[in-house]
C-alpha cells in the first residue's frame, strides 16, 4: 500500500511527521506539486503543520487526503 497502516501510538494520538520531500516521494510527485497543494482548500489542499519555518505533514492526514482523492 501507498501508506502503511499507522502503528499503535500508545494512545497518545501522535502521528509521524513527514517532510515535503518525504510526501513527494510517497506520492511520486515533484516537490513543487506538494508546495502548490499546501495553500489550497480541501479536498485539493494537503493538510500541513508549520514547525518553525518548516512544513510538516501528519502521516494520518496524508492517508486521509489520499483516501479523499480515491473517492472523487
Amino acid at each position: 500500500p501507498l501508506l502503511a497502516p499507522e502503528p499503535n501510538t500508545g494512545g497518545n494520538g501522535m502521528s509521524r511527521l513527514l517532510s515535503v520531500e518525504a510526501v513527494a516521494s510517497l506520492l511520486n510527485v515533484p516537490r513543487k506539486w506538494v508546495y502548490r497543494r499546501v495553500g489550497l482548500k480541501p479536498p485539493e489542499g494537503i493538510p500541513y503543520l508549520k514547525v518553525g519555518k518548516y512544513l510538516r505533514f501528519r502521516e494520518s492526514d496524508l492517508r486521509d487526503y489520499v483516501e479523499r482523492l480515491r473517492r472523487n
